[in-house]
């Protein structure tokens, strides 16, 4: 986690392969095992740190690295938010299908 406030620097194309990392290492976290709680709330806590959202007066529409790495980060976070989600119904499906039987 310590090279994501690097990354503001190389721009949203240029970070991609690197969050996709970060991606297939954080879909294998159990979210059973407090080792891998604890990992994942470091991730998405130093993925809001690294938004850093700007004040209402900036120019939104303009391009620049930084920007662009802010919709990488919120495309990860919204890839972990499904994945998380469909786990979650699949959990309760899987339950209320035993439970039925």
């Amino acid at each position: 986690m310590s090279y994501l406030p690097q990354l503001r620097d190389v721009g949203g194309v240029r970070c991609i392969p690197f969050m996709q990392v970060i991606l297939m290492l954080s879909t294998d976290l159990d979210g059973g095992d407090d080792r891998d709680k604890a990992s994942l709330d470091t991730l998405l806590t130093s993925l809001i740190a690294q938004l850093g959202m700007p004040d209402v007066k900036e120019d939104v529409t303009e391009r620049n690295n930084e920007r662009e790495m802010q919709l990488v980060i919120l495309r990860h976070v919204s890839i972990l938010m499904s994945r998380y989600f469909l786990d979650i119904k699949c959990v309760l499906l899987s339950s209320l299908i035993i439970n039925s039987s």
